[in-house]
């Protein structure tokens, strides 16, 4: 009988559900569902089970499905398939049972069908709005609990299927089977409404079961335990140190964190990676923010050329600033701003010397306001991830490095600067020409002269060697006229002032004499700290600072140049143009991993043999 129904098995295209979903035929499913309804008059009538009668019903409905002078046969469709539809089978089967005299299976059959009928009809799940409509916050489809809206919608399997079927590559029949059984669970509980979560968390069982473990990196489902987020509503996480108490902010933070990670390690992350970090071997730093890279070091002579402009996370716009205040202001809001994209540190290069042109002509206590409204603001603004102070770096100089001092300097306003015959200094108009090197336009300085109108005063030429040089015939005229451009190295003696003054100011902390631990002070030495004496004398009050509260964070600039970020993240630049537009002066560091070298010496002592060698091939392996 199995070999005749197999061969009548072949001559169909398809078997078409209630849902219009065309799958594989197979007669196997048409016996097993008879067998269920012999099984349960046997059950329940307490007689002898009829071996052969689901076998012998099956073969029957399949004849006639093939049978042309039947009313149930099976005709091919406009594309020449014979596809039969379900009910259309399951009617048959009641036809030939009854003709068969098995009225008792006739009635357990129906009434199996009617269950069913009825389960789906009532069966409710708990997710999306009125409409049926899934928004993106709630994750999508059935197999996501909704975080929003508790409607009743609809039972509908499909959607079940057409979840498994985006999210892992098993085939049709095989996620229509687990949807199915999944169903069969939820009927067979009694429930009458069931969350997405349960669905979801039913759907992994299933395909766990079922030994296809690997998709379940693709049906994930993140959750918090009430203890967890209870404790995170009144007790301070000790992951963050920044985070000096816990506030609304900070268990919003919790929260997103721990499902990031999970979402981090299955999604971002190689299996290796991932058993890497949880086993120890390593610790990928900043797994709760997965959307930012870690740190970066920016320039404020941006800030000062431009502005606030640009900033996709700010509505509005500001005007390059004409004073420091001012520019302190806008460097709080630029950092603030940023911040949203960084799971690490902000770095600020050069901050003494760029300020240096908004300084001129003021006092020793004049400075030291400046410093103060600098390092206060810096040092008060917690207002992001988890309202924790920003994790700020200030590195400063002790006079103008050699590199810098032929650089243009912008003063208020964003303007490049010019100092005519009589000293005295005007504004200059940047224009930019089309010619480009390195995809950056070069650059026209002109001065509206009152006397013979717009005059060009410095222009920027491409050279092979250096990649941007200025052009000679540009400067020797202005050199006859007694004028000059002003440049960084004008502004020696107000960037050391400054420094000075930002040294004394980490030195005194704040009101109660606490040291700043943002931003942090990072001083940096080279070979013309130890030549120059005036510099010298700098360095020696940092020694003093870092004696007094430890505040100085030593960096020697062994390469020269030298932007640093994090504590621990440098990066030497070697662009000649990003010298001579410190505007465009920036790095990231993009992730940080640590390695655990103990748990390296550890494995290494297990392996045998040449212990120090082994250590190395467990770093090795590691990295």
């Amino acid at each position: 009988m199995a070999r005749e129904n197999e061969r009548l098995n072949a001559t169909f295209d398809g078997f078409q559900k209630r849902s219009g979903l065309v799958v594989p035929f197979s007669w196997q499913k048409i016996e097993l569902a008879i067998d269920r309804a012999v099984d349960e008059v046997s059950r329940k009538h307490s007689i002898a089970k009829n071996e052969g009668l689901a076998s012998k019903v099956t073969g029957q409905v399949l004849l006639q499905l093939n049978a042309p002078q039947s009313e149930f046969h099976v005709h091919a469709d406009e594309s020449g398939k014979r596809i039969p539809k379900i009910e259309d089978v399951q009617d048959l089967v009641e036809i030939v049972l009854a003709e068969q005299g098995e009225t008792l299976v006739v009635a357990a059959y129906k009434r199996y069908r009617k269950q069913r009928e009825i389960a789906r009809r009532n069966i409710r799940v708990r997710s999306g709005d009125a409409n049926g409509n899934i928004d993106v916050t709630d994750a999508g489809l059935l197999l996501v609990e909704s975080s929003s809206n508790n409607v009743n919608l609809p039972w509908d399997r499909k959607r079940i299927v057409k979840q498994i079927l985006d999210k892992t590559d098993l085939s049709v029949e095989l996620a229509i089977n687990v949807a199915k059984s999944v169903e069969n669970r939820i009927i067979a509980s009694d429930m009458g409404i069931v969350g997405t979560t349960l669905i979801r968390e039913l759907v992994n069982n299933e395909l766990m079961e079922r030994g296809f473990s690997h998709q379940l990196r693709d049906l994930s489902l993140y959750r918090i335990s009430k203890d967890y987020l209870e404790n995170l509503m009144f007790t301070k996480s000790t992951e963050n140190s920044n985070i000096v108490n816990n506030n609304p902010e900070a268990v919003n933070l919790g929260v997103a964190e721990l499902v990031l990670k999970q979402w981090a390690l299955d999604t971002i992350f190689s299996p290796e990676v991932k058993r890497a970090h949880d086993t120890g071997a390593v610790h990928v730093h900043d797994l709760g923010y997965p959307t930012r890279v870690y740190c970066s070091s920016h320039s404020i002579e941006y800030v000062k050329k431009y502005g606030l402009t640009g900033l996709i996370n700010l509505n509005t716009s500001s005007s390059p600033a004409r004073s420091a205040s001012v520019l302190t202001g806008h460097l709080n809001t630029f950092l603030a701003s940023m911040q949203a994209n960084y799971a690490g540190a902000l770095g600020i290069a050069y901050i003494n010397i760029l300020y240096a042109p908004f300084l001129v002509g003021m006092n020793e206590n004049e400075l030291k306001q400046i410093a103060q409204e600098l390092i206060f603001n810096g040092s008060q603004n917690a207002f992001s991830r988890g309202g924790q102070t920003l994790f700020l770096d200030f590195n400063i100089h002790t006079g103008v490095p050699s590199y810098l001092k032929p650089v243009p300097a912008i003063g208020p306003g964003g303007h490049y600067q010019l100092r005519l015959k009589d000293g005295s200094i005007v504004e200059l108009i940047e224009e930019l020409r089309d010619e480009t090197v390195s995809g950056y336009k070069l650059m026209d300085l002109y001065y509206d002269d009152p006397e013979v109108g717009k005059r060009l005063v410095l222009r920027e030429l491409a050279d092979e060697k250096e990649g941007t040089v200025y052009d000679p015939a540009v400067a020797e005229n202005l050199n006859e006229r007694g004028e000059a451009i002003v440049t960084y190295a004008d502004y020696t003696q107000e960037a050391q002032d400054f420094c000075r003054a930002l040294l004394k100011v980490f030195g005194d902390g704040d009101a109660n004499g606490r040291i700043f631990e943002f931003p942090k002070c990072d001083f940096h030495v080279s070979d013309e700290t130890y030549e120059d004496p005036a510099q010298f004398a700098i360095f020696q009050e940092a020694c003093e600072l870092a004696s007094k509260n430890g505040s100085t964070y030593f960096i020697f600039d062994r390469d020269e140049v030298t932007l640093s970020a994090c504590c621990r993240l440098r990066t030497t630049i070697s662009d000649s143009r990003m010298l001579k537009h410190p505007e465009c002066m920036r790095f990231c560091g993009f992730q940080n991993v640590t390695i655990n070298i103990p748990q390296a010496s550890y494995r290494a002592a297990h392996t045998g043999g040449d212990v120090v060698k082994n250590f190395f091939d467990e770093l090795d392996r590691t990295m």
